[in-house]
């Protein structure tokens, strides 16, 4: 027993037990659902391609403060059914003419199913305009028209408009958020 103040007695609240065990219930039940329970196989999903996926990378409105903007970038399935997603193994900007620019991010990762019509996101953090050790004074990077990507499991290619189209200063450096189902 503690001493509050005044000299009172302090009694700690217990946790209820069903709030304890609420996140191995759930647990359970996800474990369930894939089928992984009572020795069955979870049922493998196909992996998303690129003609079945619909990427967009577009200024997040409002975004733009303290030499940094935001990009969303999503992944629409366009497919007649389920595909898995396990991330993006590979990010690059492409200049007017299709030449990969100068790009370092670390690819958005997670493990997806992306049901027909639904789509996944993530957001990229970066410097339209301070250039960083070594680039140009006034221009940085070469303006980015287009995000190439690579999926993971498929290795498929899919390529998204920079809208607006863009400098991506610190030699391409972009934050990258993890991919979320919305």
């Amino acid at each position: 027993m503690r001493l509050g103040p005044g000299g009172r007695a302090m009694i700690r609240p217990r946790t209820p037990l069903a709030l304890l065990a609420a996140p191995a219930a759930v647990a359970a039940l996800a474990v369930a659902a894939s089928g992984a329970s009572a020795g069955l196989p979870a049922v493998p999903r196909p992996p998303c391609r690129a003609p079945s996926l619909k990427a967009s990378f577009d200024v997040v409105s409002g975004s733009a403060g303290a030499g940094h903007i935001v990009y969303l970038l999503r992944l629409r399935n366009r497919g007649p059914g389920l595909c898995r997603l396990t991330g993006i193994s590979r990010l690059r900007l492409v200049g007017r003419n299709g030449a990969p620019l100068p790009t370092r991010a670390q690819p958005a990762g997670g493990r997806l199913l992306i049901a027909p019509g639904h789509l996944v996101r993530s957001t990229a953090r970066f410097s339209p305009d301070i250039p960083s050790f070594g680039e140009p004074a006034r221009r940085c990077e070469p303006v980015a028209y287009r995000l190439r990507m690579t999926l993971r499991p498929s290795g498929d290619a899919v390529t998204a408009a920079v809208r607006p189209r863009t400098r991506v200063c610190g030699r391409g450096h972009m934050a990258m958020r993890p991919l979320q189902l919305r």
